[in-house]
């Protein structure tokens, strides 16, 4: 196939070569939600149904006791409960850093990965930030957040304008990594 695009001239060899020749990889870090105090939380809708059957049990002993939907009612929050704590303690956070491109993005819902090209990119530092929250967030400060844990992270500013921030823990083998890019984008 390759050689029938070679007769047709839709490329160059450089342009072939450059597409199958991958790009070394200089960073990556993957990031987990799974602090205590937040897996914590994700757990409390179970305790709900404990609470309430078991306070209800002891008010009044014929309207909620009803074995049904008392039955559903338990089921129902420990399955939401179940899949919130699931939801959180697998989401993984990917950043991946290349001689050309950043990739980054979360693996819920589905695992495809975001792609900037540095040809796409207007300026990039590492920066400490105040707290924005935990995930994907939009803020006015700082554009899209990629947020697991932590204060400090790399904010990109596209040559559109856009701003996007991505969290890291990885702080020293970053810097080295943003001083590299930098001097791409110079």
């Amino acid at each position: 196939m390759i050689q029938l695009l070679f007769k047709i001239k839709i490329f160059h060899i450089y342009d072939v070569l450059l597409f199958f020749t991958p790009m070394k990889l200089l960073f990556e870090e993957k990031q987990y939600m799974r602090q205590p105090w937040l897996l914590a939380i994700t757990l409390t809708p179970i305790l709900i149904p404990v609470f309430t059957v078991s306070f209800a049990s002891k008010v009044n002993t014929t309207s909620i006791q009803s074995g049904t939907g008392q039955i559903v009612f338990i089921v129902v929050m420990v399955a939401f409960a179940g899949l919130m704590f699931c939801s959180f303690y697998f989401s993984k956070l990917s950043t991946r850093i290349y001689e050309d491109k950043i990739e980054y993005g979360w693996n819920i819902p589905t695992n495809d990965m975001n792609i900037l090209y540095w040809s796409d990119v207007k300026s990039i530092n590492m920066i400490n930030y105040s707290f924005v929250g935990y995930g994907y967030r939009l803020s006015t400060i700082y554009g899209t957040v990629y947020n697991a844990k932590g204060d400090i992270g790399i904010q990109i500013i596209k040559k559109n304008g856009e701003q996007l921030l991505i969290g890291s823990n990885k702080t020293d083998e970053l810097k080295q990594n943003i001083a590299f890019v930098k001097s791409i984008l110079n």
